[in-house]
């Protein structure tokens, strides 16, 4: 959230949508929604912050931008929703990822589309998904390369794959550390 505060400040939401294809020029904070939709892209130089909802839908996508190479960037909001087949991509590159958190807790109500912290319906690109503060919701034959929640939901043809080497994720900014799994379980 540092990170992408240090860059542009965009202090209302954003919509992105139709053919319409942007390209920020280094770390962002949006002060409100995003929404990429109807074919329309964006294209990251550098860490996003959203204080409020992403929403990537109608085949329109988030992406890396070519000058990250194998580098990895992380993408931070309260609440994030995939679906339609929205996208949030790496570059190309073997090994370029990009970390989504949606640090937002579950919503009771009153939440766009879903009242879990993250949904993904119909693909989601070369990503990790992280809910620390609620679950992941995948349904629609959505699959993710990683994905860490307090609780997951998966229906309808969800797969994730976990995939070696994302223990050494190389972020551009802030910390590059490694981690290991120590341990997991299924609880239901």
């Amino acid at each position: 959230k540092t990170a992408a505060s240090s860059g542009t400040v965009r202090n209302s939401s954003w919509t992105i949508s139709g053919a319409t294809a942007t390209t920020t020029s280094g770390p962002m904070k949006i002060v409100g929604d995003l929404t990429v939709s109807a074919g329309g892209s964006l294209t990251l130089n550098g860490p996003l912050y959203v204080t409020g909802t992403i929403n990537v839908d109608g085949g329109a996508y988030i992406r890396l931008g070519a000058s990250y190479g194998a580098g990895d960037e992380k993408i931070i909001a309260q609440y994030v929703r995939l679906s339609g087949g929205g996208q949030i991509q790496g570059n190309g590159t073997a090994g370029n990822y990009v970390i989504v958190v949606a640090d937002g807790p579950d919503c009771p109500s009153g939440c766009s589309g879903s009242n879990y912290s993250l949904a993904a319906s119909g693909g989601t690109g070369s990503v990790v998904l992280i809910a620390p503060n609620g679950t992941i919701e995948f349904t629609g034959g959505t699959s993710a390369k990683s994905a860490i929640a307090q609780k997951m939901v998966m229906s309808g043809g969800t797969t994730l794959v976990y995939e070696s080497g994302l223990t050494g994720l190389s972020f551009t900014t802030g910390s590059s550390t490694t981690w290991s799994v120590e341990s997991w379980k299924e609880i239901e």
